[in-house]
């Protein structure tokens, strides 16, 4: 919670062009153009958005309306005025054709009428029918299970092709998907080991592997893996595993689509097939449209990999504890775990669980490790500057997933995540300074990465529309703030007016509660959370404590928590829900100006998938050289033969007030021409 200083009210929560500069925002109108023009012209080419109309044409005309009428805020939005034809084909969940592409450049079947309602999820399944897929949860548990937005679709061939198995997933949270298909052993190993690695919430398959007469062995296995711990089992019409559908998702939402990923899984009916369920359920459960040459699809390779089964890893105490997993720190993850940002967590967890075996990558990450080992400069600057980092995935979902619906939170969401993608852009020169300065071939490679046009091309983009003065703060009251004034001023007349009369509300919240201060004679101070909205605290503590028994009759809604007493009036409660309607309607009418710029942001988005590709990787590394700074470890030499001195358990290691007793008593011989392993012990 956001707490004032002890002068009542911190006005830096109000930025310094919120009341003084909203009088001047309509004396210099004809600007607007001008303020405009800099952003890049291109066509809006969905179907849900108007390509006749740009953009300052139409901030032109909200002008115009808004000098020539001066109808209520909520009418002027609800009758489309200051607000994009996008908003009512979303809320309604249907897109209309009307002689164009359909929302979001997803064409329609030439065989459906034009004015029919589209599902992304079902036309190219059902054809003329508009049945949604029916979903059902054969295993439902209490306890969360794995990522909430990781999803795992399956699918498996029948008859001859028995033990083929087809594997689509998405991680909502990063926008990749991973497809990949295998031939698999009796006990579906390789599915197990992948679905440990990508730790989903819930896996689908068909619903007819689930038959009382006769289960499927892989749902048997999923059931197994689902009693200990595993995930949720959903199960999806057989109808919906169709690989024509899926094949055209991938051409549709691929985002490089070059042929290559297309002719690799020409004849991959399976994952084809898992993949087209997989976008079934997210469309239709999760309520969200994926937006077409966005989506990042890689093809598995499970040859570069070595595959750590569940026992194994249980056993090694790779990832959790054996005797208690609840104690996080006490295992190899734990020890080595110090990264700074969410891929690069993802991104450790999967390579202890399935680490490389090509002695290439293995040398390269040794050499960085070394390098930024011997140069200290380097490594701390790095790990400051990856704590900067927060989610760089935050930045790439809001561009990628659209919701069906809708409302005042999703538009908050909306103008969060652009200044999420604004602070995110800022730290790319100086991670491209430290790549700069390597001499290690995978930081340069990064350096070339960094050292991309479209960078400074989105950064322009936002700027166009953006305030200089919007930044990531800590605090819902003062991140709620920058949003309220993200969109520069004098730019949407009815946004201005908005913005005015948030201002307004909040001064008459302060003044109320000076008048209280004043009344009786106790030093309030107005406080802000996201459930209570504004509110009134007091210190009870110090010499002279108050007791909640003392407070005026007129203090509704007490609550205490250690030494802050927590408290509101009925007249407080009125002019809090005023400014909560006032700043529904800024949200709404900033998203609405936003809409335009992400239409010139999503071809740019191939840019913003490396950059987190490439800070996932130098998390981990820097990860491993803090772990090896801390632990005293040594770079092995890779050979044919592997011997280990003076070795010791690195969790034993860490854990224990002393450190174990180094040994020497096992070496490992590799037989160059038939790869098998032999243990000698001394």
């Amino acid at each position: 919670m956001d707490r004032p200083p002890s002068n009542h009210w911190d006005r830096m929560s109000l930025p310094n062009f919120s009341r003084s500069a909203a009088d001047g925002y309509f004396k210099q109108p004809q600007s607007l153009g001008q303020e405009i023009g800099q952003m890049p012209s291109q066509s809006m080419s969905r179907g849900s958005l108007n390509s006749q109309t740009s953009l300052s044409s139409e901030i032109a005309q909200a002008m115009a309306y808004e000098s020539s009428q001066q109808p209520s805020l909520e009418g002027s939005v609800r009758n489309g005025e200051c607000s994009s034809d996008l908003r009512p084909e979303l809320e309604s969940g249907s897109f209309r054709d009307g002689g164009r592409s359909t929302a979001f450049g997803r064409p329609l079947q030439s065989s459906l009428n034009a004015n029919v309602n589209y599902h992304a999820a079902t036309t190219s399944i059902v054809g003329s029918k508009a049945a949604h897929p029916v979903f059902s949860h054969v295993t439902r548990t209490s306890d969360p299970r794995g990522q909430p937005g990781v999803i795992v679709a399956l699918a498996e061939g029948r008859g001859n092709a028995h033990g083929e198995v087809g594997l689509a997933s998405i991680d909502l949270r990063t926008s990749r998907v991973s497809l990949g298909q295998y031939a698999d052993t009796a006990s579906y190993t390789k599915t197990v080991c992948k679905i440990n690695v990508l730790e989903p919430a819930m896996v689908l398959i068909p619903d007819t592997m689930t038959s009382a007469q006769r289960p499927q062995p892989i749902f048997m296995v999923l059931k197994q893996l689902n009693s200990q711990g595993g995930p949720n089992i959903v199960t999806i019409q057989r109808k919906f595993y169709n690989e024509a559908t899926g094949c055209d998702y991938v051409k549709n939402l691929s985002l490089n689509n070059n042929g290559k990923l297309e002719t690799e899984l020409a004849s991959k009916y399976y994952c084809l097939a898992a993949f087209a369920a997989l976008v079934a359920y997210v469309e239709q459960e999760r309520k969200v449209i994926m937006v077409n040459k966005t989506l990042r699809i890689d093809y598995m390779q499970l040859e570069d990999t070595c595959l750590i089964d569940c026992s194994t890893a249980k056993s090694l105490e790779l990832i959790s504890n054996a005797n208690d997993p609840r104690q996080v720190k006490q295992c190899l993850f734990g020890v080595l775990d110090q990264t700074k940002t969410y891929a690069g967590s993802r991104l450790l967890r999967a390579n202890l669980l399935q680490p490389y075996v090509k002695v290439e990558t293995i040398t390269t990450r040794y050499d960085c490790i070394s390098e930024m080992i011997q140069t200290e400069d380097l490594f701390f600057g790095l790990q400051k500057l990856l704590s900067r980092f927060a989610d760089v995935e935050k930045a790439i979902t809001f561009l990628v997933q659209v919701p069906s619906k809708e409302n005042s939170k999703v538009s908050e969401s909306h103008i969060g995540s652009i200044i999420h993608l604004k602070h995110i852009l800022s730290l790319v020169e100086p991670l491209r300074d430290f790549m700069k300065s390597s001499q290690n071939d995978l930081f340069r490679g990064f350096y070339d990465i960094l050292n991309d046009e479209r960078f400074e091309a989105m950064a322009e983009t936002i700027g166009c529309l953006v305030h200089p003065e919007t930044k990531l703060e800590k605090g819902s009251l003062r991140m709620k703030t920058n949003k309220c004034y993200a969109v520069k001023p004098r730019i949407n007349g009815c946004l201005d007016v908005a913005r005015l009369l948030y201002s307004e509300s909040v001064d008459d919240i302060s003044a109320l509660v000076i008048k209280l201060q004043e009344r009786h004679g106790l030093p309030i101070q107005t406080g802000y959370d996201a459930s209570r909205g504004f509110h009134m605290q007091l210190f009870a503590g110090g010499k002279k404590p108050i007791a909640v028994s003392d407070l005026p009759k007129e203090f509704i809604h007490v609550t205490k928590s250690r030494n802050t007493i927590y408290f509101t009036t009925k007249d407080l409660i009125n002019l809090n829900g005023r400014s909560l309607e006032c700043i529904r309607e800024v949200f709404v009418l900033s998203h609405e100006m936003l809409k335009r710029a992400c239409e010139e942001l999503r071809p740019l988005i191939g840019c913003l998938y490396a950059l987190a590709e490439c800070v996932a990787t130098v998390d981990v590394l820097v990860s491993l050289t803090a772990a090896c700074s801390l632990g005293d470890y040594v770079r092995p030499q890779l050979n044919e033969m592997l011997v280990l001195e003076r070795s010791r358990h690195p969790i034993l290691d860490r854990l224990l007030p002393e450190p174990p007793i180094a040994n020497n008593a096992v070496r490992l011989y590799f037989a160059p021409l038939n790869c098998s392993v032999r243990i000698n012990e001394n």
